[in-house]
């Protein structure tokens, strides 16, 4: 796809990504007689679109919930380098060497799976979070959406496992590389990196 291909497919897709399921087909019908390359684009991706959302669940749903409690992201600097306490734990085949990041939606620990002798990523559901079922099912489901997408730009999921306390996690391919921050504070992204 060229730039100015991906840029028509960007403009349109915003315009229609929200419309009633009505008005959507009528603005794609109309595309698909003027520009059937436009078309073919915004409607595959307009499709993966709303897999995705009736996968996964709009996270937007989900924070909406009555008894959604936002949680602040783990201060490293109150709780020091490991905000779980999980350096140096073992957590089912993991041994647990280091923290990766944190945020509002978990922490993200480096672990060596013993079995396998390979390097992981393990994604832990915060602990207040493990104990609602509703979160539960929308961490598992974004396990199983991940895991069924072959893609070399999407990290591998190897399983959804629970502590002996009952928090959740996601056991994933660990990736050597950088961060997103460091990687743009270098300067702007070409069009086919991004």
């Amino acid at each position: 796809m060229t730039p100015e291909l991906w840029e028509r497919v960007e403009r349109f897709f915003v315009q229609v990504a929200d419309l009633e399921e009505e008005e959507r087909a009528e603005r794609l019908e109309a595309i698909s007689k003027t520009d059937p390359e436009l078309y073919a684009e915004l409607k595959s991706l307009l499709e993966a679109h709303d897999e995705a959302d009736e996968l996964l669940g709009g996270l937007e749903n989900l924070v909406s919930e009555p008894d959604f409690e936002a949680t602040p992201a783990p201060d490293a600097g109150a709780s020091g380098p490991d905000p779980y306490g999980l350096i140096g734990k073992t957590v089912g085949r993991y041994e647990v060497t280091g923290l990766l990041g944190a945020g509002g939606m978990g922490v993200l620990y480096k672990a060596a799976d013993t079995q396998l002798d390979r390097a992981v990523a393990l994604k832990f559901l915060p602990p207040q979070w493990s104990a609602n079922e509703r979160f539960k099912q929308r961490f598992v489901r974004e396990a199983k959406a991940a895991a069924a997408l072959d893609h070399p730009n999407i990290c591998a999921i190897y399983e959804v496992g629970e502590t002996d306390q009952g928090q959740l996690f996601i056991a994933m391919a660990h990736y050597e590389g950088e961060t997103l921050h460091q990687k743009i504070s270098r300067g702007p992204v070409g069009v086919d990196e991004a």
